[in-house]
This record gives C-alpha cells, sequence and structure tokens, in this order.
C-alpha cells in the first residue's frame, strides 16, 4: 500500500462531543499501549474525553482529530500553559495502532503547530515516557530539541522536549 502523505490526511478540531465519536476515540487511547480495551474501560475513557470536549476553550485548548469522525485514525491535544501564554502543549498523541506509518502523527503535528502559532505561541512543549523510544525518535524527528529525562510527580521517568514555532 502506497504511504500517504501528511498533507492528505484529513486534520480537524473537535469542538463538541457530538462532533466525533469519543469511544472510538478513547478505544483507541487503550489500545495504542497495546492491549485490547475492555467496554469498561472505553466507558471511563470516553466519558473524561466527553467532559474534556464540553470544556473546549478554542483560545486556549483543542482537540484535534485525523480521519473520518465516525472512524477517526488517530487525534491529539494540545493546550497554552496556564503560566506562559506563549507557550503551548502537544498531548495525547494517539495513532490507530493499524494506520501507524502513514504519516498520520506527523499530519497532527503539523496542525499542532500551525494551531498553536495562530492562537499567539512561540514554543511548544511534549513530554513522553522515557521508555517510549518510538514516541522519543518521532519527537525529534519533527524537530524537537531534547531537554533530557526528568520524574514526573506522579514518578514517573520523563523526556521533555520543545520546538520554537516562531
Amino acid at each position: 500500500m502506497a504511504e500517504r502523505r501528511a498533507d492528505r490526511v484529513g486534520v480537524w478540531e473537535a469542538t463538541r462531543p457530538t462532533d466525533v465519536d469519543v469511544e472510538a476515540l478513547a478505544s483507541l487511547m487503550i489500545a495504542a499501549w497495546g492491549r485490547q480495551p475492555t467496554a469498561d474501560e472505553v466507558s471511563k475513557k470516553a466519558q473524561r474525553l466527553r467532559a474534556e470536549l464540553q470544556e473546549i476553550d478554542p483560545a486556549g485548548r483543542a482537540v484535534l482529530v485525523a480521519g473520518d469522525p465516525t472512524a477517526p485514525a488517530g487525534f491529539c491535544k494540545t493546550w497554552r500553559d496556564e503560566a506562559d501564554p506563549k507557550t503551548w502543549w502537544f498531548v495525547a498523541l494517539v495513532v490507530d495502532p493499524n494506520r501507524r506509518r502513514q504519516r498520520i502523527g506527523m499530519a497532527l503535528a503539523r496542525k499542532v503547530e500551525s494551531y498553536a502559532r495562530d492562537h499567539g505561541g512561540e514554543v511548544l512543549r511534549s513530554e513522553t515516557h522515557a521508555d517510549n523510544p518510538v514516541s522519543i525518535l518521532f519527537h525529534e524527528a519533527i524537530g524537537f530539541i531534547n531537554d533530557g529525562e526528568m520524574t514526573a510527580p506522579d514518578g514517573d521517568k520523563i523526556i521533555a522536549f520543545h520546538r520554537r514555532l516562531r
């Protein structure tokens, strides 16, 4: 199968829970960790996502979805840093395991960059688990600078990244 180019992957902003199949997004989040999601896990995760979408403020927070609203191929979240309005965060990048290597993650990352820039962002920050080499390589491949390993408040080892937007 031919690889899809990043600019051909449709990425759009979900602004309310009815814009997208929230259960499908919840399933993707769980499947991304290599597990088959249970109905209870999907229900709980979907409830949290629905609540997030109800509180979306486009000037400071967005959920970006790749693919069809009823069968999303991936999604991510971005939000403005509360302490520094020129800093935005790129978080929770999830791509359907069956759709990887089709530049969906790249398309989502580029949309986050343009979204943050359009809303006054000058720096984009991100973090990933230190034991996730695929994510670390992805961040570096799209231009993030590795700021090194840190310990998160929950005790997890993470790698912090930043990227200038302007």
